[in-house]
């Protein structure tokens, strides 16, 4: 899936930068919300599968973010604030690193259910807050 995204981000590249002024983002748009919705509503795919394509489209994501492209910020902004890409990926990527101290070595400790549920609402408002820093950047100096 990475070489599909990677040619999807050299296709919109390349359509943005001759058509800067008429750029269409919605062909964009549509090509990338059918992939998500197929990889999740798909029985094709495992649980790891599923994962790593999110991940590569969250790379994806990163690539085209409206600070580099901001003739697709709308599109951009629907599709990763989307249910289908932000909710399945925040469940997807909990429990990566909560149990690994700074040396790399796994916590002797066994948490409560409380304190794991802690742990991930904190990762969880850690990566919105990361979105809404960018947004709200990217809003300041080129919405003004």
């Amino acid at each position: 899936m990475q070489r599909v995204f990677d040619h999807i981000h050299d296709s919109l590249n390349q359509d943005l930068s001759t058509n800067r002024v008429e750029f269409n983002q919605k062909p964009y748009y549509r090509l990338l919300m059918n992939i998500l919705t197929t990889i999740n509503h798909s029985d094709c795919f495992n649980a790891k599968t599923n994962q790593l394509i999110l991940f590569s489209l969250s790379e994806f994501f990163n690539k085209v973010n409206p600070n580099k492209y901001p003739g697709f910020a709308f599109a951009w902004l629907e599709l990763i604030s989307h249910k289908q890409f932000l909710i399945n990926f925040l469940k997807n990527t909990t429990g990566t690193g909560a149990n690994q101290s700074p040396s790399g070595s796994k916590k002797p400790s066994n948490p409560t259910p409380a304190q794991q549920a802690d742990q991930t609402l904190f990762q969880k408002w850690i990566k919105i807050k990361e979105l809404l820093v960018h947004l709200f950047s990217f809003l300041k100096y080129h919405m003004v």
